[in-house]
C-alpha cells in the first residue's frame, strides 16, 4: 500500500464516521492518525513508527468498540491490541523493523491479557502473587549478582 493509499484510507474512514455518526468522530481522528504512523513505518522501516501506529491502533480500536458496543469491556480489546503489536515488532525480521527486544513487552502484555481475561475463575489469586514473588528473587539475584 503506497502512502497516497494510506492517506486515502485515512480521510475515507474519518469521513464515513464523521458521516454515520457524530460519536464516532473520535475514534476516527485516532484511527487516522494511526494510518499516518504506519504509511511512516511503510516508508522508512523502523520500529518506533509501528509502535506508535500500535498503540493508537489499540487505542482507536478500543473506542470503536466501546462506541458501537456499549455492553463491551474495550479494556480486553486494549490489552489484545497492545499484545499483538509488540509480538509483531517481534516477530518481523530486522530489515523490516523488527527488534528482538520486543519478546519481553509482548510477554508482559500477554501476561496482563490473560489475568484480565481471567478464564480458570480465581487466576489472579495465585498467579499474579506467584509472579510476582519471582520477579523479586529475579530481580534480587540480578542485583547480587551484579557487585
Amino acid at each position: 500500500m503506497t502512502q497516497r493509499q494510506l492517506i486515502g484510507a485515512a480521510l475515507l474512514v474519518v469521513g464515513l464516521m464523521a458521516m454515520f455518526g457524530g460519536r464516532l468522530i473520535g475514534p476516527a481522528v485516532l484511527w487516522a492518525v494511526a494510518l499516518l504512523f504506519y504509511a511512516a513505518y511503510r516508508r522508512a522501516r523502523r520500529t518506533w513508527p509501528l509502535v506508535a501506529f500500535g498503540v493508537l491502533a489499540s487505542v482507536a480500536a478500543t473506542a470503536t468498540v466501546e462506541e458501537l458496543f456499549r455492553g463491551w469491556d474495550g479494556g480486553v480489546v486494549f490489552l489484545l491490541g497492545m499484545t499483538a503489536t509488540f509480538t509483531t515488532v517481534y516477530l518481523l525480521p530486522r530489515e523490516r523493523g523488527g527488534a528482538r527486544w520486543a519478546l519481553w513487552p509482548a510477554l508482559a502484555w500477554a501476561f496482563f491479557t490473560l489475568v484480565a481475561n481471567d478464564p480458570w475463575s480465581g487466576l489472579t489469586r495465585w498467579v499474579v502473587p506467584l509472579a510476582m514473588i519471582g520477579a523479586g528473587v529475579v530481580f534480587l539475584g540480578w542485583t547480587k549478582g551484579g557487585r
